[in-house]
């Protein structure tokens, strides 16, 4: 369960850090494609920490946000692209359910 945890946080620490390229509008579809992915995991876990039968669906969604975050990572450079990024990250999280 702890691993899991540090998955989660380790994944949203490293989305905020994600740098970014290209026009606004395609860092906030960026920005909403990872947080989509984080919002889901995040409800994985709380169902997880309650139930063992989450285990797996949780562990195959962390290893789809490594690959997002690779994907972001290589495609997103510059401090102020991550900031803008991250600002726009920020944004899309806070519509999770």
């Amino acid at each position: 369960m702890k691993t899991i945890f540090r998955i989660l946080g380790v994944l949203i620490f490293t989305s905020v850090m994600i740098t970014s390229c290209g026009g606004s509008s395609s860092v906030e579809r960026d920005a909403k494609k990872v947080a989509e992915v984080l919002c889901e995991e995040q409800q994985l876990m709380s169902k997880a920490s309650t139930s063992n039968e989450y285990k797996a669906d949780a562990m195959n969604l962390a290893a789809k946000a490594a690959a997002l975050q690779e994907e972001m990572e290589s495609k997103y450079t510059s401090e102020s692209e991550k900031k803008e990024f991250a600002k726009a990250l920020l944004k899309e999280m806070g519509n999770c359910d």
